[in-house]
């Protein structure tokens, strides 16, 4: 399976290179954008792309490498979902563009230590919060799997009793206490990555709310 993200976060697609300075970073970065470079990980079952730019080098590369592999099915990011240029591409060449919300749950754990990876940071040693209000198989699966392997797991929702459940297995079987709260606030205070399993637009806007008045 292939996902492929446009990372519009300049400073996000550089981070491998943030101990230069600021001047050489961007001219990296311009440079990478005009000769169509991306950022290539091997997962277990996933080829997950960045890239920082939608233009005709990047088409190129991209069509050259979709050649060799044989694509016939990507998942990409909602940004690239609603870039014509993109859609033209994967149309022109015969690539059908799947709806990746549940390739993203699949994958999440795989993409926190990527993204601890890149931070070059212990994943072991992160807070995270995961925006979730319906609790599905697959979604108390992930849960599972990303409370083992961080410090703190935080679940933010409106429907705290759903998880009640979880909550006991976790704890029984690893000996690990899930923070289930409704209190965006708090549980967004200390946490370095966030998750958002089924948030809406009106949700995400109180959380990013939530989380700027933690720090007034």
């Amino acid at each position: 399976m292939i996902y492929i993200k446009l990372e519009e976060n300049r400073d996000k697609f550089m981070e491998r290179y943030k101990n230069i300075p600021k001047s050489m970073k961007n001219l990296f970065f311009k440079v990478k954008c005009r000769k169509g470079k991306f950022q290539m990980q091997k997962l277990d079952y996933l080829d997950y792309i960045v890239v920082p730019e939608v233009n005709e080098k990047l088409f190129k590369k991209l069509k050259v490498l979709a050649d060799i592999r044989c694509w016939r099915n990507i998942c990409v990011s909602e940004n690239l979902r609603k870039n014509e240029d993109f859609v033209a591409f994967a149309k022109e060449s015969s690539i059908h563009i799947m709806d990746g919300t549940w390739l993203f749950k699949h994958m999440i754990d795989k993409v926190l230590e990527y993204v601890a990876e890149v931070k070059e940071e212990f994943l072991g040693n992160q807070e995270i919060s995961i925006l979730c209000h319906q609790l599905d198989e697959m979604t108390a699966e992930k849960i599972k799997e990303i409370a083992v392997k961080v410090k703190v797991c935080n679940i933010l929702t409106k429907q705290t009793k759903q998880f009640q459940k979880l909550e006991e297995e976790i704890y029984l079987t690893n000996g690990i206490v899930l923070n289930v709260s409704n209190n965006y606030k708090k549980g967004l205070n200390k946490s370095k990555l966030i998750v958002n399993f089924d948030f809406s637009d009106t949700d995400l806007r109180q959380v990013c709310y939530s989380s700027k008045s933690g720090y007034d």
